[in-house]
């Protein structure tokens, strides 16, 4: 794992489990209706892949968006506010 700069000059964490460099989600200027890649939501929501299809098997997470036969992808906001929610709710519960 690295950590370098980026623009802003704050230092980041740009490897997820040794799948190479993600590209840095920038909250400054968020890009609309933005598409994020499998590695990207598992890194996002910290979760496992299976768990991850488990939960959407389940109903309780959104289900890809195909880009591809082998290619999935979540829009972004999906899962910004799924994160959202689940802060909420911890914070709620304490």
């Amino acid at each position: 794992m690295s950590r370098k700069r980026d623009e802003s000059g704050i230092l980041g964490t740009r490897m997820c489990s040794g799948r190479g460099p993600l590209p840095r989600l920038n909250n400054v200027h968020p890009l609309p209706n933005r598409l994020l890649r499998l590695a990207h939501v598992l890194h996002c929501t910290g979760m496992s892949r299976s768990r991850l299809y488990a939960l959407i098997k389940d109903g309780s997470f959104p289900p890809p968006v195909k880009d591809g036969p082998k290619i999935s992808t979540w829009p972004e906001e999906e899962i910004d506010q799924l994160n959202k929610a689940k802060i909420a709710g911890f914070s709620e519960g304490r």
